[in-house]
C-alpha cells in the first residue's frame, strides 16, 4: 500500500504524479496517469518496474501513442514511455547485421 506519493519517488528516479496522457498519444484522449515515467536506461527501466510491483500498481508501457486510446478516467498505475534510443549493430558475418534497438526508438530513426 502506498502511504504517500513520496512513497514512489526514490532517489535517483524522475517519477512524475497525475500526468495528462491527452498530449501523448495521438487521438489526444484520455485522463491522467496516477504515476508516469520516462526511463533514459535500463537500469531506471527496471528500477520503476520492481517499485511498481512492490507496491502493487498496474504498469502500462508505450511508446509514441500510436494506436491507443486512453480512457477519460485516465490510468491509476504507473505509465511508462522508454526513452531508450541506442541503436547497435553487430556483424554477424560477411553477409549478416544484427540490429539492436532500444524500447524508445522511433522506426523513422531506425531506418535511416
Amino acid at each position: 500500500m502506498i502511504e504517500s506519493r513520496s512513497d514512489l519517488r526514490p532517489e535517483g528516479l524522475a517519477l512524475k504524479c497525475d500526468i495528462p496522457l491527452k498530449d501523448k498519444n495521438w487521438f489526444k484522449t484520455g485522463g491522467n496517469a496516477r504515476y508516469f515515467f520516462e526511463p533514459s536506461n535500463v537500469i531506471e527501466f527496471s528500477q520503476a518496474l520492481m517499485l511498481a510491483s512492490s507496491k502493487g500498481l498496474e504498469t502500462f508501457t508505450f511508446g509514441s501513442g500510436a494506436n491507443l486510446l486512453v480512457h477519460d478516467k485516465g490510468f491509476n498505475g504507473v505509465a511508462i514511455r522508454p526513452k531508450l534510443t541506442a541503436i547497435k549493430f553487430k556483424q554477424i558475418n560477411e553477409d549478416h547485421w544484427q540490429v539492436s534497438a532500444g524500447s524508445g526508438v522511433m522506426i523513422d530513426g531506425l531506418i535511416q
